[in-house]
């Protein structure tokens, strides 16, 4: 049934939500697929969503600090507390809200804006919405809870006792908040299997004039969920949770399969009152929930908070132990008390822990990469070059691995495998400056200084505010006798960085070779002021000044 009166989608303003692990991000994308307008600032994508989150940041940042101040989470999946909208817990939040929206669009007709934490925090911009005189269009994203469980048990440590009520507060929430707008519930198992279909009908379902859908869109789309599709398969074994009992949550998704626009107001208004019941009695009061001390990740997440505002690394550390002790066998604490650990110079230690990282997740690949890290740091070079390619096993196009693998083989001495690794990370992605870096020094180790000054070359292309790209196409240029150009590329490192002595000395050896001695002494003299200390500084100038006598 459509809504009465039919609005373009030029119109609207597209807010896609559900709970994490749903297909929100796959939904997101695919809107954007369609011609809607993204935020001009989203999440990059990660291990976790290589596609992309499809999410502005900022705005998901706001979510998150309007939950805190009412004393929810993310992850709570306890309601709401009553009358939080007009509290005076989010004084000031309404203003930053119209400020942000409008930093991140430069309309919002015709926009679409995605966060999982809108099924809380709907009623927030919705307001908005009404303020800035658009028209809201709302998806759910929704997928099997024991899917979404398991996910984030897999992701997060989180028991499929809270992954089920989160999923429930979520949908309900979401259901609530949205109540008087167009909305649909969009199934992520449909998006998979026809996602041109799924959209169509969800915006006829909602009386929202899509336009047509030419073949080349429709070929965009289903070639957007092809990856997703082959992610998914991927993954199936992993998400695929036991069926459970009939909770809520599950009759929940089952009831929206019926009822895709959640006009059965009666039926929604039972679940409702079980819902909030059933945390009156688990919950009373308007704290959080004691899930969030059963947790792992909520002390993961206190953790990282405290090290990235500079706060006490032993209590961070405390924290990632407790996490650990409520998921022993979860990857998560041990990657993090890693990394905490090579910050502090401890490199056994966070070898160990990434190893132990890997061992629960043997896909997770910023681990494998640390641990290659940690072991080239160690000098265990033979090592680090074995658990790189071992990590590109498991993941054959990670760029940043085979890179790393590059750089290894060069210290290794292997110079033909270190060209190939890099050639190979350039093929796949020619802007990474520090492969083209890295290959133009083993092919300086090589005596290819043509092939080297191509590669020298290419990198100050890609990003001429580069300190070592400038620095290396100079020493490059050196190597062939150019002068003029090497002191010029020493001349643009300097510009960047005056005080980077290897800059300094190669343009003091420069202008020396150049015939421009006292130039080249003024050089030398300011890497010694630099670096007293600094050998080869020493060395060079005490030649020129003795020069210079003779």
């Amino acid at each position: 049934m459509a809504d009465p009166k039919t609005l373009p989608l030029s119109d609207t303003t597209v807010i896609v939500t559900g709970m994490h692990r749903s297909g929100t991000s796959l939904l997101a994308g695919l809107l954007g697929k369609l011609g809607l307008r993204q935020a001009n600032l989203l999440m990059p994508p990660n291990q976790a969503n290589p596609a992309g989150y499809f999410e502005p940041p900022d705005i998901a940042a706001l979510n998150d600090e309007i939950l805190g101040r009412v004393d929810r989470s993310w992850a709570d999946p306890k309601p709401m507390p009553d009358g939080w909208m007009a509290s005076g817990a989010l004084t000031g939040i309404a203003e930053r809200a119209r400020d942000l929206f409008g930093r991140r669009f430069d309309s919002p007709r015709g926009a679409v804006v995605k966060d999982p934490r809108f099924s809380r925090t709907l009623p927030v911009w919705l307001k908005l919405m009404a303020e800035i005189g658009t028209t809201p269009v709302i998806f759910i994203a929704s997928r099997h809870p024991a899917e979404v469980g398991a996910s984030l048990c897999r992701r997060d440590g989180m028991s499929s006792d809270h992954a089920e009520r989160l999923w429930a507060s979520y949908f309900l929430e979401a259901e609530h908040g949205s109540r008087g707008c167009r909305r649909c519930v969009v199934r992520y198992e449909e998006m998979l299997s026809d996602a041109p279909q799924a959209l169509v009908s969800a915006f006829a379902d909602m009386g929202v004039d899509l336009g047509p859908v030419d073949a080349a869109t429709t070929a965009e789309l289903r070639d957007f969920v092809d990856g997703a599709l082959h992610r998914n398969r991927l993954a199936q074994a992993e998400d695929q949770g036991p069926a459970g009992p009939d909770d809520l949550a599950t009759r929940l998704f089952a009831h929206a399969g019926g009822d895709r626009r959640l006009v059965d107001h009666e039926k929604l208004a039972r679940f409702h009152r079980d819902w909030q019941a059933d945390w009156t009695r688990i919950s009373p009061g308007a704290q959080r929930s004691d899930f969030m001390t059963r947790f792992p990740g909520w002390y993961v997440s206190r953790s990282q908070d405290l090290l990235q505002s500079g706060g006490d690394v032993d209590e961070a550390m405390a924290l990632l132990h407790r996490a650990a002790e409520l998921a022993p066998a979860h990857f998560r604490p041990h990657h993090l008390m890693g990394n905490v650990h090579a910050h502090l110079g401890e490199l056994p230690a966070a070898v160990a822990a990434q190893r132990r990282a890997i061992a629960f997740n043997a896909g997770f690949m910023p681990a494998h990469m640390a641990l290659i890290r940690g072991l080239r740091q160690m000098g265990t070079v033979e090592e680090a070059i074995r658990a790189a390619r071992h990590a590109l096993k498991l993941e054959p196009g990670h760029t940043n691995a085979r890179h790393l693998l590059g750089v290894l083989l060069a210290e290794a001495g292997d110079m033909d495998a270190a060209i190939d690794a890099q050639r190979e990370v350039i093929a796949r992605n020619d802007s990474i400056v520090a492969a083209h870096l890295a290959l133009c020094r083993a092919l300086l180790q090589t005596n290819d200084v043509d092939g080297a000054l191509r590669s020298a070359t290419r990198a100050v292309e890609i990003a001429p505010d580069t300190l070592g790209a400038q620095h290396l196409l100079g020493s490059v240029l050196a190597r062939r006798g150019e002068w003029e150009g090497a002191i010029a590329a020493q001349q643009r490192a300097l510009a960047l960085d005056g005080a980077f002595v290897p800059a300094l000395v190669a343009l003091s050896r420069a202008l020396s070779s150049a015939g421009r001695t006292d130039e080249a002494i003024q050089a030398a003299q300011r890497a010694n002021e630099v670096a007293p200390n600094h050998a080869v500084a020493k060395t060079l100038l005490k030649r020129l000044l003795a020069e210079g006598e003779g």
